[in-house]
């Protein structure tokens, strides 16, 4: 019987994020983020339960892992340079950056290991693997979990609405600039939930249907050497 996964989800009642209108951006933008923390989570358990199982595939496993590694990055680059600033003029944030330090360390290591395996410069060894994630996994996962409340909409509300809707704009801009899309749309959708809320994320259900039926296939298990077998929704 397969263990249950180490790290715990968010809890996201399906009737509120079902409801939420996430065209209104200080009502929706603390169920976004849980939802996007979900899909780091499901992730993260995914490592952490193939660890030990990977032996040829071991260089599309360390892709797969870097992608994830790539996303935490970005998301919370993006989160330090836009919308913190934004927030600090009212909320104190300095928690949520101290969060971020405490595990970008641990976090690091386990990116330099598997870009070596990647690279074939190092010796894929899952012990190792679930090693590294476990030094940094606990504080990220409590950072995802603990991040929430302090956006919640109440405090949003406290902002001028104009102003936080352009952040969050120029936010979105900013990743779809750099983050590529080949590999960050397919694996938001192979890591969230469609069947608990289906509503999200924001794009159409052809859209949906393309990536995981058609590009899945023709185009995005060749281009990166099956990494998505390891992802819980395909």
């Amino acid at each position: 019987m397969a263990s249950s996964p180490r790290y715990p989800l968010i809890d996201v009642a399906t009737a509120t994020p079902n409801n939420t209108n996430f065209a209104d951006n200080v009502a929706s933008h603390s169920t976004e983020m849980a939802l996007i923390h979900n899909v780091f989570i499901r992730s993260l358990n995914s490592v952490h339960q193939h660890a030990r199982q990977v032996t040829t595939d071991a260089k599309a496993f360390a892709g797969y892992s870097l992608i994830l590694i790539d996303m935490i990055h970005m998301h919370h680059l993006g989160e330090e340079t836009f919308l913190f600033p934004f927030l600090q003029t009212k909320l104190d944030m300095d928690q949520n950056i101290d969060q971020h330090e405490a595990f970008k360390g641990p976090l690091t290591a386990f990116e330099d290991y598997m870009r070596a395996v990647f690279d074939g410069k190092a010796k894929y060894d899952g012990e190792k693997v679930v090693a590294l994630v476990e030094a940094f996994g606990d504080t990220l996962v409590e950072h995802l979990h603990e991040e929430i409340p302090t956006i919640s909409p109440e405090r949003l509300a406290q902002f001028d609405r104009t102003g936080f809707d352009q952040v969050v704009l120029t936010m979105k801009n900013w990743r779809n600039k750099h983050e590529p899309m080949a590999s960050i749309g397919p694996f938001v959708i192979f890591h969230h939930d469609f069947n608990a809320v289906p509503n999200w994320p924001r794009i159409s259900g052809i859209a949906i249907f393309v990536v995981k039926y058609v590009l899945y296939w023709r185009v995005l298990k060749q281009q990166h050497h099956s990494y998505w077998k390891f992802a819980p929704f395909k």
